[in-house]
């Protein structure tokens, strides 16, 4: 932490002339486990900081900009407690093309994999989207990519990118992922159709993923609806291949001028080997309770009340997950989570 104090501090003094803005965010919640499959959790209470962001953009001037971000947060109650450590979540150099609403990244920056559609539902804060919450994918990734609009009208996008596949994690081997989407926004309907290819992932000769994606959506000022389906295959040789499918929905509706109501269903078709991975659930990966070889069903619903011109946010909510029957037969009981979740930004 005192390094990363130190840094920020020589930006502050380097920087407090040119024309750069520091920005950032924080949530987190006070939550109650009411119910969970594994006993000891159960009755399980507290709060904590799932998100804390620090962004400086700088504008170098020539067309060129820059983008530096840091994230800490604190680990859920199953680990063991100990300081946040702050580590980079962007670190990128922007070109923006001075003929056409387009850009190109070099270094540490969005994925194409879920950034739209997670602006599009809007509430981060409270949940990650399907496929980032079902860890099929990486929020960031380092390479070069290219973003941005095919007409001067803004009307159809796309964000293209070839990176490590390894996050914000240094690259290991000589492999590649390939990221494309592909979107279009007309009075009032937005529409994305993505896919993403990686060969040998984290350097394994014959595992292979790919993932294709489909998303529709409606906005108005009363609210918005969103329907997502993705479909992914890991290739394991010699293994058979493991072929999942998520079908997510959510509706959001403006009630008063400070005051709205959100819900969210994701269906999770397939079992995922990765689903005790999800953090801050507890899920577990073993045993009677195993939810790895089981399919499972995520429900989020709650209200958001907002002060200081939406930059604050107070949101009482619910999760549940329900599971089917795992590998063994069992039904591992399902998890109960009401939380009030709070969300600033300055």
């Amino acid at each position: 932490m005192a390094g990363i104090a130190l840094v920020l501090l020589l930006l502050q003094a380097n920087f407090s002339h040119a024309q750069g803005k520091w920005s950032g965010y924080i949530f987190g919640d006070a939550y109650w486990f009411a119910a969970h499959h594994t006993k000891k959790f159960q009755g399980q209470n507290g709060v904590w900081l799932r998100r804390i962001y620090l962004t400086y953009d700088y504008d170098i001037g020539d067309n060129f900009a820059t983008r530096l971000r840091m994230e800490a947060s604190q680990s859920d109650f199953t680990a063991a407690a100990t300081t946040m450590q702050p580590f980079l979540k962007d670190a990128y150099l922007e070109w923006k093309c001075p003929t056409a609403p387009s850009s190109l990244f070099f270094g540490l920056s969005a994925s194409p994999t879920w950034d739209e559609i997670e602006n599009f539902w809007g509430y981060r804060p409270v949940e990650k989207t399907p496929l980032d919450l079902q860890k099929w994918g990486g929020s960031r990734d380092v390479g070069l990519a290219a973003r941005g609009f095919w007409d001067k009208e803004k009307t159809f996008g796309y964000h293209a990118m070839v990176g490590s596949g390894s996050d914000t994690k240094q690259e290991t081997n000589k492999n590649k992922k390939l990221y494309l989407a592909l979107d279009g926004k007309v009075a009032g309907w937005y529409v994305q159709a993505y896919g993403d290819y990686e060969n040998n992932r984290d350097g394994t000769p014959g595992s292979s993923w790919y993932t294709l994606q489909g998303f529709i959506g409606w906005k108005s000022e009363g609210g918005r609806l969103g329907v997502q389906y993705a479909h992914q295959v890991r290739e394991v040789t010699p293994a058979p291949d493991l072929r999942l499918d998520i079908l997510s929905a959510f509706a959001v509706k403006k009630l008063a001028e400070k005051w709205s109501a959100f819900a969210r269903l994701d269906y999770h078709a397939d079992p995922n080997p990765d689903a005790s991975k999800i953090t801050y659930f507890g899920l577990s990966g073993s045993g009677a309770t195993n939810v790895n070889t089981a399919k499972n069903t995520l429900l989020v619903f709650g209200a958001d009340y907002s002060r200081a011109e939406g930059k604050v946010h107070l949101m009482p909510n619910v999760e549940v997950f329900l599971f089917g029957k795992n590998g063994s037969g069992e039904r591992p009981k399902e998890v109960v989570i009401p939380r009030l979740t709070a969300y600033y930004k300055f």
